[in-house]
């Protein structure tokens, strides 16, 4: 049985933390880890689960340890076998000099589409004291280093049980055929006041999630929502959620017609519910967001060609409606028509996304490459050096 300690440092509260969480926790549930997750804002981890004490420098979590870091302050802790440095957070000083040949460590990445990401996937970065870090690239082919899957993931989503459990325990009545469901877990942006011009010509209902989606549409509300409370916006009924801890969330993105989601983690888990998607990704300096985006949606279209050849005139109508949309959406372009017509094509862009995400069930998930990875260096095979570093 591995130790392992995972390092996140809390950038934008939620992305980072969740991907880090999730990993730990499946490290922990499905190989038989000792898991110690390090993180360096337990306040913003309260957010995600109100059993963490803030105050509390190391405490249990379910199978787990929680422990709090700072990357400037010493750190009282013999390294692990395996040493995950989440999305590039400087390890404290003290630990990263205790770091030998003997300790397998991960430098994870942020995922990407991008078909460079397969060259320097696995690489490794000789450092000190015989020491090695691994770069570790998630993505979506058989090169790259996997997405999240827990096992049992695509049971629970594809459960009309668990779904009607869901509903029950936020308050609401199960949807109906006829009302198409969305979510909305984005960026303050103006197309949010596109979304809601459009929404209330149509009849809909909105699921907020807590946090900047909900204030970014209480900034345009007459009358703001709280937490727990719905208002009638013209044809459609407006939801304001509590904050939903990950299994939950998880199922609002399987029960939705139509997800809005932003950041890491999020994107990962709507692309599992396999319902239609827009995906409000990072700005990034010199446009490097949009070649990033391009690359994910070159991908679905290539796979959607392969699986279909010769699709028909309304799926290529589908995929015209939502791509407009979802670059739209990005560029701060959105308008009524992008969304009226994104919910008109909602049933053949379901079956493009089944078929997505099918195609990515054909790679191992990413903790369990992780593992193999693991057991394999623990048996010392050779190295795939970084062509930057002398052998």
């Amino acid at each position: 049985m591995p130790t392992a300690h995972i390092f996140c440092s809390v950038i934008d509260n939620f992305g980072d933390l969740g991907v880090c969480w999730r990993l730990a926790r499946q490290l922990s549930a499905e190989h038989g880890a000792q898991v110690v997750l390090l993180v360096d804002d337990l306040a913003a981890f309260q957010q995600l689960d109100s059993r963490i004490d803030p105050e509390l420098a190391v405490q249990p979590l379910d199978d787990l340890t929680l422990m709090r870091w700072n990357s400037h302050e010493a750190l009282a802790l013999v390294p692990a076998e395996l040493v995950i440095e989440g999305f590039a957070c400087t390890l404290p000083a003290n630990y990263r000099t205790q770091l030998t040949a003997k300790n397998i460590w991960i430098n994870l990445d942020y995922l990407s589409a991008e078909s460079w990401i397969e060259d320097c996937h696995g690489l490794s970065s000789p450092q000190p004291n015989g020491a090695s870090t691994t770069f570790w690239f998630p993505g979506f082919t058989p090169r790259s280093g996997g997405l999240l899957r827990e096992t049992d993931l695509l049971q629970r989503l594809d459960d009309p049980a668990q779904a009607f459990n869901f509903w029950q325990r936020i308050g609401l009545a199960q949807p109906t055929t006829d009302t198409p469901r969305l979510s909305l877990f984005c960026y303050e942006t103006d197309s949010v006041s596109a979304l809601l011009e459009a929404l209330h010509e149509s009849k809909t209902e909105l699921m907020i999630c807590a946090g900047k989606a909900l204030s970014a549409i209480n900034k345009l509300l007459p009358e703001p929502l709280t937490i727990g409370s719905c208002v009638q916006h013209g044809a459609s009924t407006l939801y304001a959620l509590p904050m939903l801890v990950h299994t939950d969330y998880d199922q609002l993105l399987a029960a939705c017609d139509l997800n809005i989601i932003r950041g890491e983690d999020s994107f990962i888990r709507a692309q599992w519910a396999a319902k239609p998607l827009l995906w409000h990704i990072y700005p990034q300096d010199e446009l490097a967001h949009e070649t990033k985006l391009a690359a994910w949606l070159e991908r679905i279209e290539a796979m959607s060609a392969a699986e279909s050849p010769e699709a028909s005139a309304p799926n290529h109508t589908a995929q015209s409606a939502w791509l407009s949309a979802q670059w739209a959406w990005v560029r701060n372009e959105l308008s009524p028509e992008h969304i009226h017509e994104l919910l008109a094509e909602l049933k053949p862009l379901r079956e493009m996304m089944q078929c997505w995400r099918k195609h990515l069930m054909q790679q191992p998930d990413l903790a369990t490459q992780l593992m193999r990875f693991y057991a394999n260096k623990v048996e010392s095979p050779p190295e795939k050096p970084h062509p930057d570093k002398p052998l």
